[in-house]
Parts: structure tokens; C-alpha cells; sequence
């Protein structure tokens, strides 16, 4: 099954069909700053696709905003969670309030889609459908932020939002490296195995950054894990957390370039670690940033996280 709908200024047409578009067009205005997010592979391929119709149309390209992207995602995960297909967020937030609250300061229009499972297939369904063909096809928008979600369980299954914005002031654009870290759980006990992994990704210029990975004790304490620049990332075995060694790499990264390294780290918990939470971080940030000790919020590129609680 498969939905879209389309809003602009004078009302919202819903598709009866397999399929629902929505679009919205105006102009809003101002907001805050936003949170860091790194769009994925599939945000990433729905810009280019309306980037190659909009040149096939002859218009300039649309920037990739991270406010936008911002609000984006968080409506259609917002969407897929609760299991509905709106323009209208279930607390009466609107496509335009949404891109507001993400800093963004001049909403111009939104695309939502359910039920296509490729960004080709979406852009596709958008193209067909004059109202959404608009929106790409706007020549007034200057940026814009894809946000797609899956969600078993609900009707759709998956969720697009597109938001386009018109403001005249620069792009905030998402970090050229994106990194992830994830767990084979959140909660641990004695002789249970954990399994850190790690993905980074590089969307910008070839360029020298340092990659530190670590973990922060329950104490608060943070501990350093090795990076190797000709592995780009080195498995470390550790007999005990209190025992690991700080140690960070300046990389030389070539763009673009992808490593994903599923059970980069492991460790058997013995039972004798202080139980509480211990939070395993991925941190990209400038070259030379380590060397007084701290990675302080100016020197970051791209962090993420994951906090596993440890119960004897």
C-alpha cells in the first residue's frame, strides 16, 4: 500500500488510491538553531534526483539544509511511530512551525509520501503528480532536507518527507564526515558478550581529521580506544575497561569513503567493572584537537553514541 498527499496555500488534496502525496507552499518566519544531523545514503539520493529534474528543467540545484533535514526525519518518524499520515503532526503542528522550531528561518513547501520503498520510486510518485512536481520543480527554493523512516507495524511501513525552504541567508550544511556507533544491546550482565559497531562515513573533500572512539566510565571518567590510520579503525581486545590506554590518530581520509566495521570492538563483562552506565562514543574531530587533552565543542565535526547499562 502506498499514499501520498499534497498541501499548498489554498487546500490539501488527498490521492484516494494506493497512493498519498501531500505539499505545502508559503513563507514563515524565524527560529533557533538546530540539532547535528547527517543525512543518510537514501536523504542523500532524493536530493540528487530533484537535483536532476530541477536541471532538466533548467533551475539551479537545491542546497541540503540540516534544519531542514532536521525537521524532515523527526516528521516522518513522528509519523511511522504513531501510525498516521498527515501534514499535521498529531499535536496540531504544522509543516511550517516544524521547519521553525528547527531554526529554519522562510519555510517554503512540503512533500510527504508513504509506502515506497526506494528514493526513486518516491521521487517517481512525485514527479507524476502535478502538485508535488510543483514543489520540486519550485524555482523560488533554495534548500532543502529529506527525512525518510521505517517502522514495522505500521500501515505504510515507510515514511518521506521532503521540506524546501527560501531564505536568503547560507545553508547550514551537514558535516562532511558522519560517523555511527551502535551496540548489540543497551543492558549487560556478568558473561554476557558486548559488541561495538562503528561506521563513518566521508561526503566531503579529502582532508585530515582525528577519529577518537572511547567510552565514559560510570564515574564519569573518559577512556580512550585505538585508532589506526593505515586500518582506519583497529579491533582492540581489553582485559579490563579501568586498563584501557588513551590514544588517538590523526587519519588522512580521501573523499568519498565508507567503512563500516560490525564487531569493531568486544568484550566478555567479568563481573568485577563498577556496574552503572558506560557510554561508548565515535567522535570526528579536527586535527590537533587531543592535544591538551579534551575535544572541546568547537573542534567536533561529526559524534555519536550509545550509553549500555552494566548489572552484575
Amino acid at each position: 500500500m502506498k499514499k501520498m498527499c499534497r498541501r499548498n496555500r489554498a487546500k490539501v488534496r488527498l490521492r484516494p488510491s494506493a497512493l498519498v502525496l501531500a505539499i505545502v507552499s508559503l513563507a514563515a518566519g524565524l527560529g533557533s538553531a538546530s540539532a547535528q544531523i547527517c543525512p543518510t545514503a537514501w536523504e542523500r539520493e532524493v536530493v540528487a534526483l530533484y537535483n536532476q529534474e530541477r536541471a532538466d528543467a533548467g533551475l539551479s540545484p537545491l542546497v541540503m539544509d540540516v534544519r531542514l533535514f532536521q525537521s524532515a526525519r523527526g516528521h516522518s518518524q513522528d509519523m511511522g511511530t504513531n501510525n498516521y499520515f498527515s501534514h499535521v503532526s498529531l499535536d496540531g503542528t504544522t509543516f511550517d512551525e516544524r521547519i521553525v522550531a528547527a531554526g529554519y528561518p522562510s519555510p517554503r513547501s512540503e512533500n510527504i509520501a508513504a509506502g515506497y520503498s526506494s528514493p526513486a520510486s518516491v521521487v517517481a510518485a512525485w514527479m507524476a503528480s502535478s502538485g508535488h512536481r510543483a514543489n520540486i520543480l519550485d524555482s523560488t527554493a533554495k534548500h532543502v532536507g529529506i527525512g525518510y523512516a521505517n517502522q514495522s507495524g505500521s500501515t505504510y511501513y515507510h515514511y518521506w518527507t521532503a521540506n524546501m525552504g527560501q531564505s536568503s541567508g547560507s545553508p547550514q550544511l551537514p558535516p562532511p564526515i558522519c560517523v555511527t556507533v551502535s551496540s548489540n544491546a543497551l543492558s549487560f550482565s556478568t558473561s554476557d558478550t558486548m559488541s561495538v559497531s562503528l561506521q563513518a562515513e566521508n561526503f566531503g573533500d579529502s582532508s585530515t581529521v582525528d577519529i577518537y572512539f572511547g567510552v565514559v566510565l560510570p564515574n564519569g571518567n573518559a577512556v580512550y580506544l585505538i585508532t589506526n590510520a593505515a586500518l582506519k579503525m583497529k579491533r582492540v581486545n581489553a582485559s579490563n575497561v579501568s586498563n584501557w590506554t588513551p590514544l588517538a590518530a590523526s587519519l588522512n581520509l580521501s573523499s568519498p569513503f565508507n567503512v563500516n566495521k560490525a564487531n569493531f570492538f568486544s568484550y566478555v563483562w567479568a563481573g568485577s567493572e563498577p556496574a552503572g552506565v558506560y557510554t561508548f562514543f565515535l567522535t570526528v574531530a579536527v586535527p590537533g584537537s587531543f592535544a591538551d587533552g579534551t575535544v572541546d565543542a568547537g573542534d567536533i565535526i561529526h559524534s555519536s553514541n550509545v550509553a549500555i547499562t552494566f548489572a552484575p
